[in-house]
């Protein structure tokens, strides 16, 4: 987690002090504090690739999804399998990038 405040007022302007934090909820539901973890702060390329690939999955194959049943209905035949090879692209997408994190 980051905060920051600041230390003379209550007034919202440019703040004077940042610091880190990080806790943990036990099983229990007890909140503890505990050191700070400087890995989290590194960049995975695991994550990048997997935010990358659903990002064009659901974001640039799901707009042209939309377009191809929707809007693009003067060439029915090409744009029924051209929305099909889009939704399984999505489908199989999903599927590999979610296992691939969660280290199935």
């Amino acid at each position: 987690m980051c905060a920051a405040f600041k230390r003379s007022s209550a007034q919202f302007v440019h703040h004077d002090a940042w610091e880190l934090w990080t806790f943990k909820i036990s099983e229990t539901g007890d909140v503890d504090d505990v050191a700070i973890d400087l890995t989290d702060f590194l960049r995975s390329d695991e994550l990048e690739m997997h935010g990358w690939f659903m990002w064009s999955a659901w974001f640039i194959a799901g707009l042209l999804l939309l377009i191809s049943k929707r809007y693009a209905k003067k060439s029915w035949t090409f744009c029924h399998y051209f929305h099909a090879l889009l939704g399984y692209y999505v489908l199989i997408v999903s599927i590999v990038f979610a296992l691939r994190v969660t280290h199935w």
